[in-house]
């Protein structure tokens, strides 16, 4: 779903309000969703639910939080990182790296920019910072 600008900016809005939920919130927060809105529900349900419920919220949870808990330096090329396959590093900052990726599960084909957390378990607070930068990523 291509988003204009102004729908990008109210989309952002949106998933403010909804990110600090927990899923039965969230839930409820879409279903009580005002019709002024309704346009951006697809969107909001797959960057807000998780997999099964039609949605993309945890999809690298389940798969690769063992591969993220771990400490030291990133994956290698080749390696898999939840449905992902790891390319080549594009870049690395204090807390991250950023890996060029492609589905590894072939659920659909396109490269993806990776970012993975090289402290994870030095920082609690972490996971849950990255696990919000994703969905809000995801929705663009």
């Amino acid at each position: 779903m291509g988003l204009s600008i102004p729908q990008m900016a109210l989309m952002s809005r949106l998933l403010d309000e909804a990110l600090p939920l927990d899923a039965p919130g969230r839930r409820r927060w879409l279903e009580a969703l005002s019709p002024e809105y309704q346009s951006l529900a697809g969107a909001l349900r797959e960057a807000l639910m998780p997999v099964g419920e039609g949605g993309l919220a945890g999809a690298l949870d389940a798969g690769a939080r063992s591969d993220l808990d771990r400490i030291g330096s990133g994956p290698r090329p080749g390696e898999i990182v939840g449905p992902y396959r790891v390319i080549r590093l594009l870049g690395e900052g204090g807390m991250a790296e950023v890996w060029l990726a492609e589905r590894a599960d072939g659920a659909f084909k396109r490269d993806v920019a990776l970012k993975l957390p090289v402290l994870l378990r030095l920082r609690e607070d972490l996971a849950s910072r990255f696990a919000r930068e994703r969905d809000i990523l995801a929705a663009l």
